[in-house]
């Protein structure tokens, strides 16, 4: 059966296991995907692999990988691990000197001279 939250249970071998399904297309926009990336990386510093985000957003993996695209970067694969990790890109970490949260809208400049 599936419940609300979209968790379909399924029996396998004997047993029955949850199958957590994702919409097909994005249900969030954008910029609310990346607010959500940016929650998730303020929770920790060591990195998430895609699916992780996956699962935590539950957006098509095209939409979160297009987003991590956006705010974070590919670290290298650790010893033994399976998955590559992202991490938030230096410009929006806080915890590294000079990062900042960005501004969700990209601000249009009306005349470039006028700073001149």
């Amino acid at each position: 059966g599936v419940d609300s939250e979209g968790d379909e249970s399924i029996a396998v071998g004997g047993k029955t296991t949850n199958r957590v399904t994702f919409a097909k297309n994005p249900t969030v926009s954008a910029e609310e995907m990346q607010r959500q990336l940016f929650q998730l990386f303020a929770e920790r510093n060591d990195g998430w692999t895609l699916k992780d985000v996956q699962i935590r957003t539950r957006q098509p993996m095209s939409f979160v990988k297009e987003q991590l695209d956006v705010v974070a970067e590919k670290g290298r694969r650790e010893e033994g691990r399976a998955g590559t990790k992202f991490y938030l890109k230096a410009l929006y970490d806080t915890s590294r000197a000079g990062g900042a949260e960005p501004p969700l809208k990209k601000v249009k400049m009306a005349n470039a001279n006028a700073l001149a």
